[in-house]
Protein backbone atom coordinates (compact mmCIF):
# COMPACT_ATOMS: atom_id res chain seq x y z
CA UNK A 1 0.00 0.00 0.00
CA UNK A 2 1.22 3.22 -0.60
CA UNK A 3 1.26 5.48 1.90
CA UNK A 4 3.57 8.77 0.09
CA UNK A 5 1.95 11.42 -0.80
CA UNK A 6 0.69 12.78 -3.65
CA UNK A 7 1.73 15.71 -5.75
CA UNK A 8 -1.11 17.84 -5.10
CA UNK A 9 -1.03 17.58 -1.63
CA UNK A 10 2.24 18.73 -1.17
CA UNK A 11 1.37 21.18 -3.75
CA UNK A 12 -1.18 22.67 -1.41
CA UNK A 13 1.50 22.53 1.71
CA UNK A 14 4.26 24.96 -0.48
CA UNK A 15 1.26 26.99 -1.47
CA UNK A 16 -0.14 27.67 2.13
CA UNK A 17 3.88 27.78 2.98
CA UNK A 18 4.40 30.06 0.75
CA UNK A 19 1.48 32.27 2.02
CA UNK A 20 1.89 31.88 5.53
CA UNK A 21 5.31 33.04 5.16
CA UNK A 22 4.22 36.34 2.52
CA UNK A 23 1.94 37.03 5.53
CA UNK A 24 4.48 36.55 8.37
CA UNK A 25 6.71 38.72 6.05
CA UNK A 26 3.70 41.48 5.80
CA UNK A 27 3.02 41.55 9.47
CA UNK A 28 6.55 42.71 10.25
CA UNK A 29 6.76 45.50 8.00
CA UNK A 30 3.55 46.62 9.21
CA UNK A 31 4.97 46.84 13.11
CA UNK A 32 8.57 48.01 11.88
CA UNK A 33 6.73 50.92 10.21
CA UNK A 34 4.01 51.69 13.21
CA UNK A 35 7.21 51.57 15.19
CA UNK A 36 9.03 54.19 12.81
CA UNK A 37 6.04 56.33 12.55
CA UNK A 38 5.76 56.64 16.55
CA UNK A 39 9.69 56.93 16.84
CA UNK A 40 9.09 60.07 14.40
CA UNK A 41 6.29 61.89 16.20
CA UNK A 42 8.42 61.27 19.29
CA UNK A 43 11.70 63.09 17.84
CA UNK A 44 9.63 65.85 17.12
CA UNK A 45 7.26 65.52 20.03
CA UNK A 46 7.58 69.29 20.96
CA UNK A 47 6.65 70.75 17.37
CA UNK A 48 4.01 67.62 17.43
CA UNK A 49 2.25 68.95 20.73
CA UNK A 50 2.60 73.13 19.52
CA UNK A 51 0.63 71.76 16.62
CA UNK A 52 -1.75 70.30 18.64
CA UNK A 53 -2.32 73.00 20.71
CA UNK A 54 -2.13 75.70 17.86
CA UNK A 55 -4.39 73.57 15.82
CA UNK A 56 -7.04 73.15 18.56
CA UNK A 57 -7.04 76.73 19.54
CA UNK A 58 -7.96 77.55 16.08
CA UNK A 59 -10.52 74.85 15.99
CA UNK A 60 -12.37 75.99 18.54
CA UNK A 61 -11.96 79.89 17.23
CA UNK A 62 -13.77 78.88 14.07
CA UNK A 63 -16.24 76.45 15.87
CA UNK A 64 -17.44 79.65 17.59
CA UNK A 65 -17.96 82.10 14.47
CA UNK A 66 -19.22 79.31 12.52
CA UNK A 67 -23.22 78.77 12.99
CA UNK A 68 -24.39 75.59 12.29
CA UNK A 69 -27.13 75.16 9.65
CA UNK A 70 -30.38 73.31 11.49
CA UNK A 71 -33.37 71.83 10.06
CA UNK A 72 -36.63 73.44 10.69
CA UNK A 73 -39.26 70.98 9.56
CA UNK A 74 -43.11 71.95 8.76
CA UNK A 75 -45.82 69.75 7.45
CA UNK A 76 -48.59 71.95 5.42
CA UNK A 77 -51.98 72.08 3.75
CA UNK A 78 -51.94 73.64 0.70
CA UNK A 79 -55.84 74.48 0.28
CA UNK A 80 -57.82 75.71 -2.47
CA UNK A 81 -56.39 74.07 -5.46
CA UNK A 82 -52.88 75.67 -4.40
CA UNK A 83 -50.68 73.32 -4.70
CA UNK A 84 -48.53 73.91 -7.95
CA UNK A 85 -48.60 77.25 -6.44
CA UNK A 86 -47.08 76.04 -3.23
CA UNK A 87 -43.95 74.33 -5.23
CA UNK A 88 -43.40 77.15 -7.69
CA UNK A 89 -42.76 79.51 -4.86
CA UNK A 90 -40.57 76.95 -3.15
CA UNK A 91 -38.78 76.65 -6.33
CA UNK A 92 -38.58 80.55 -7.11
CA UNK A 93 -37.38 81.32 -2.97
CA UNK A 94 -34.65 78.87 -3.68
CA UNK A 95 -33.54 80.31 -7.24
CA UNK A 96 -33.38 84.00 -5.61
CA UNK A 97 -31.12 82.40 -2.62
CA UNK A 98 -29.02 80.67 -4.89
CA UNK A 99 -28.30 84.18 -7.00
CA UNK A 100 -28.34 85.73 -3.98
CA UNK A 101 -31.10 88.33 -5.04
CA UNK A 102 -30.54 90.13 -1.07
CA UNK A 103 -33.50 92.91 -2.73
CA UNK A 104 -36.28 89.92 -2.67
CA UNK A 105 -35.31 88.60 0.22
CA UNK A 106 -34.99 91.21 2.06
CA UNK A 107 -38.81 91.89 1.05
CA UNK A 108 -38.98 88.88 2.67
CA UNK A 109 -36.92 88.30 5.50
CA UNK A 110 -35.46 91.65 6.40
CA UNK A 111 -32.17 91.29 7.42
CA UNK A 112 -33.00 87.81 8.10
CA UNK A 113 -32.40 86.30 4.80
CA UNK A 114 -28.48 85.78 4.88
CA UNK A 115 -29.22 83.11 7.29
CA UNK A 116 -31.84 80.94 4.83
CA UNK A 117 -29.89 78.59 3.15
CA UNK A 118 -32.56 76.52 1.12
CA UNK A 119 -36.07 75.27 1.49
CA UNK A 120 -37.08 71.39 0.25
CA UNK A 121 -40.50 70.52 -0.63
CA UNK A 122 -42.20 66.83 -0.70
CA UNK A 123 -45.49 65.72 -0.77
CA UNK A 124 -46.80 62.98 1.80
CA UNK A 125 -47.83 60.07 -0.03
CA UNK A 126 -50.86 58.73 1.34
CA UNK A 127 -52.22 56.63 -1.74
CA UNK A 128 -54.89 54.72 0.60
CA UNK A 129 -56.35 58.05 2.23
CA UNK A 130 -56.81 59.53 -1.50
CA UNK A 131 -58.46 56.65 -2.32
CA UNK A 132 -60.64 56.16 0.20
CA UNK A 133 -62.23 59.98 -0.50
CA UNK A 134 -64.29 59.26 -3.15
CA UNK A 135 -65.15 56.53 -6.13
CA UNK A 136 -63.90 59.28 -8.54
CA UNK A 137 -60.39 58.97 -6.76
CA UNK A 138 -60.51 55.10 -7.45
CA UNK A 139 -60.96 55.35 -10.81
CA UNK A 140 -58.47 58.17 -11.53
CA UNK A 141 -55.87 55.31 -9.33
CA UNK A 142 -56.78 52.56 -11.85
CA UNK A 143 -56.05 54.19 -15.02
CA UNK A 144 -53.16 56.14 -14.01
CA UNK A 145 -51.80 52.78 -13.09
CA UNK A 146 -53.05 50.29 -15.75
CA UNK A 147 -49.58 51.21 -17.35
CA UNK A 148 -47.71 52.46 -14.36
CA UNK A 149 -46.27 50.00 -11.21
CA UNK A 150 -47.93 51.62 -8.01
CA UNK A 151 -44.45 52.51 -6.19
CA UNK A 152 -43.49 54.75 -9.23
CA UNK A 153 -47.23 56.40 -9.31
CA UNK A 154 -46.58 57.43 -5.79
CA UNK A 155 -42.99 58.82 -6.32
CA UNK A 156 -44.51 60.48 -9.63
CA UNK A 157 -43.84 64.58 -8.84
CA UNK A 158 -46.55 65.07 -11.05
CA UNK A 159 -48.64 63.20 -8.48
CA UNK A 160 -48.07 64.94 -5.50
CA UNK A 161 -51.27 67.69 -6.02
CA UNK A 162 -53.56 64.49 -4.98
CA UNK A 163 -51.92 64.13 -1.65
CA UNK A 164 -52.78 65.89 1.34
CA UNK A 165 -49.92 66.59 3.53
CA UNK A 166 -46.68 68.27 2.35
CA UNK A 167 -43.18 68.57 4.28
CA UNK A 168 -41.00 71.57 4.08
CA UNK A 169 -37.61 71.66 5.15
CA UNK A 170 -36.15 75.27 6.22
CA UNK A 171 -32.62 75.23 6.22
CA UNK A 172 -31.41 77.75 8.81
CA UNK A 173 -27.91 78.52 9.45
CA UNK A 174 -28.03 79.50 13.36
CA UNK A 175 -31.05 78.84 15.92
CA UNK A 176 -31.53 82.18 17.05
CA UNK A 177 -34.09 83.53 14.02
CA UNK A 178 -35.37 80.04 12.60
CA UNK A 179 -39.06 80.71 13.99
CA UNK A 180 -38.94 84.28 12.80
CA UNK A 181 -37.75 83.06 9.27
CA UNK A 182 -40.23 80.45 8.76
CA UNK A 183 -42.97 82.82 10.26
CA UNK A 184 -42.25 85.42 7.21
CA UNK A 185 -41.91 82.77 5.00
CA UNK A 186 -45.35 81.29 5.42
CA UNK A 187 -46.90 84.70 6.05
CA UNK A 188 -45.19 85.02 1.96
CA UNK A 189 -46.84 81.62 0.72
CA UNK A 190 -49.54 82.86 2.24
CA UNK A 191 -49.89 86.41 0.24
CA UNK A 192 -51.99 85.52 -2.63
CA UNK A 193 -55.32 87.15 -3.52
CA UNK A 194 -56.52 84.83 -6.42
CA UNK A 195 -56.44 81.85 -3.95
CA UNK A 196 -57.47 83.95 -0.49
CA UNK A 197 -60.55 85.14 -2.89
CA UNK A 198 -60.83 80.88 -3.76
CA UNK A 199 -60.59 80.43 0.15
CA UNK A 200 -63.82 82.53 0.36
CA UNK A 201 -65.86 80.80 -1.70
CA UNK A 202 -64.63 77.48 -0.38
CA UNK A 203 -65.16 78.42 3.37
CA UNK A 204 -68.98 80.10 2.56
CA UNK A 205 -69.47 76.84 0.84
CA UNK A 206 -68.13 74.32 3.25
CA UNK A 207 -70.38 76.12 6.35
CA UNK A 208 -73.17 76.44 4.04
CA UNK A 209 -73.10 72.69 3.58
CA UNK A 210 -72.45 72.20 7.00
CA UNK A 211 -75.50 73.72 7.79
CA UNK A 212 -77.58 71.83 5.04
CA UNK A 213 -76.03 68.27 6.31
CA UNK A 214 -77.64 69.04 9.67
CA UNK A 215 -80.78 70.20 8.74
CA UNK A 216 -81.01 66.92 7.30
CA UNK A 217 -80.17 65.18 9.79
CA UNK A 218 -82.83 66.21 11.66
CA UNK A 219 -85.13 65.86 9.66
CA UNK A 220 -84.01 61.97 9.11
CA UNK A 221 -84.49 61.96 12.98
CA UNK A 222 -87.60 63.20 12.67
CA UNK A 223 -88.88 60.49 10.07
CA UNK A 224 -87.21 57.79 11.59
CA UNK A 225 -89.52 58.83 15.12
CA UNK A 226 -92.25 58.90 13.12
CA UNK A 227 -91.49 55.82 11.78
CA UNK A 228 -90.85 53.96 15.08
CA UNK A 229 -94.00 55.33 16.59
CA UNK A 230 -96.17 54.00 13.40
CA UNK A 231 -94.53 50.34 13.84
CA UNK A 232 -94.89 50.44 17.61
CA UNK A 233 -98.81 51.73 17.13
CA UNK A 234 -99.35 48.90 14.59
CA UNK A 235 -97.58 46.38 16.48
CA UNK A 236 -100.09 46.71 19.43
CA UNK A 237 -103.12 46.63 17.18
CA UNK A 238 -101.76 43.05 15.77
CA UNK A 239 -100.21 44.23 12.23
CA UNK A 240 -97.12 42.99 11.60
CA UNK A 241 -95.38 44.89 8.41
CA UNK A 242 -92.34 43.07 7.18
CA UNK A 243 -91.36 45.72 4.86
CA UNK A 244 -88.58 47.96 6.81
CA UNK A 245 -86.67 48.65 3.46
CA UNK A 246 -87.67 52.72 3.59
CA UNK A 247 -86.64 52.62 7.63
CA UNK A 248 -83.32 51.02 6.39
CA UNK A 249 -82.44 53.59 3.97
CA UNK A 250 -82.89 56.55 6.30
CA UNK A 251 -80.72 55.29 8.54
CA UNK A 252 -78.04 54.32 5.95
CA UNK A 253 -78.41 57.80 4.29
CA UNK A 254 -78.06 59.54 7.81
CA UNK A 255 -75.03 57.55 8.20
CA UNK A 256 -73.59 59.07 4.74
CA UNK A 257 -74.73 62.26 5.79
CA UNK A 258 -73.02 61.85 9.12
CA UNK A 259 -69.83 61.05 7.31
CA UNK A 260 -70.00 63.74 4.76
CA UNK A 261 -70.70 66.49 7.68
CA UNK A 262 -67.30 64.93 9.07
CA UNK A 263 -64.93 65.96 6.34
CA UNK A 264 -66.79 68.97 5.89
CA UNK A 265 -66.17 70.17 9.60
CA UNK A 266 -62.23 68.94 9.59
CA UNK A 267 -62.54 70.83 6.06
CA UNK A 268 -63.64 73.90 8.08
CA UNK A 269 -60.78 73.82 10.41
CA UNK A 270 -58.18 73.02 7.72
CA UNK A 271 -59.35 75.91 5.47
CA UNK A 272 -58.58 78.87 7.71
CA UNK A 273 -55.19 79.74 5.52
CA UNK A 274 -54.27 79.23 1.75
CA UNK A 275 -51.23 77.17 3.00
CA UNK A 276 -52.18 75.95 6.61
CA UNK A 277 -49.71 74.76 8.57
CA UNK A 278 -50.54 71.00 10.81
CA UNK A 279 -46.96 71.27 12.72
CA UNK A 280 -43.20 72.89 13.14
CA UNK A 281 -40.08 71.68 14.58
CA UNK A 282 -37.20 73.78 14.32
CA UNK A 283 -33.98 73.69 14.89
CA UNK A 284 -33.15 69.95 13.99
CA UNK A 285 -29.72 69.27 13.60
CA UNK A 286 -29.02 66.96 11.08
CA UNK A 287 -26.63 63.79 12.50
CA UNK A 288 -26.78 61.85 9.57
CA UNK A 289 -23.80 62.88 8.33
CA UNK A 290 -20.52 61.75 9.61
CA UNK A 291 -18.53 65.29 10.78
CA UNK A 292 -15.92 66.18 13.25
CA UNK A 293 -15.72 69.20 15.41
CA UNK A 294 -13.25 71.94 14.22
CA UNK A 295 -10.92 71.16 17.35
CA UNK A 296 -10.39 67.81 16.31
CA UNK A 297 -10.10 68.35 12.54
CA UNK A 298 -7.29 71.51 11.97
CA UNK A 299 -5.08 69.76 14.65
CA UNK A 300 -5.01 66.24 12.67
CA UNK A 301 -4.44 68.44 9.30
CA UNK A 302 -1.25 70.34 10.87
CA UNK A 303 -0.33 66.86 11.53
CA UNK A 304 -1.27 65.08 8.08
CA UNK A 305 1.26 68.57 6.76
CA UNK A 306 4.00 68.34 8.75
CA UNK A 307 4.51 64.36 8.00
CA UNK A 308 4.14 65.33 4.51
CA UNK A 309 6.41 67.83 4.72
CA UNK A 310 8.98 65.03 5.99
CA UNK A 311 7.42 62.08 3.68
CA UNK A 312 8.54 64.30 0.55
CA UNK A 313 11.95 65.25 2.28
CA UNK A 314 12.53 62.06 2.96
CA UNK A 315 11.17 61.06 -0.77
CA UNK A 316 13.56 63.60 -2.86
CA UNK A 317 16.62 62.68 -1.12
CA UNK A 318 15.91 58.64 -1.55
CA UNK A 319 15.70 59.61 -5.05
CA UNK A 320 18.35 62.26 -5.51
CA UNK A 321 20.87 58.85 -4.09
CA UNK A 322 19.78 56.50 -6.71
CA UNK A 323 20.20 59.09 -9.62
CA UNK A 324 23.50 60.10 -7.77
CA UNK A 325 24.96 56.53 -7.36
CA UNK A 326 23.56 55.28 -11.74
Amino acid sequence: MNNQPSHSNQSEEIDLGYIFKKLNDLFKKSVKLLFEVIAFFLKFKIIVMALIIVGAAYGYYVDSKTKTVYDNKAIVIPNFESVDYLYDKIEALNSKIESRDTLYLKKILDSDYRHLKKIQIEPIADIYNFIAKSRENIDIFRIFTQNQDIEEYMEEFSNSKYYKYHKLNFKIKGKNDSENIVANILKNLNDNQHYYNYGEVYRDNTDFQIVENKNMIRQIDTLLSSASKDIAQQTSQGVVINDNSNFHNLIERKRLLMDELLTKQKQSVDYRDIIKVVNIDYNIEDHSKLSFSPIIKYPIYLLIIFSLTFFFIYSYKKLKNIAENK
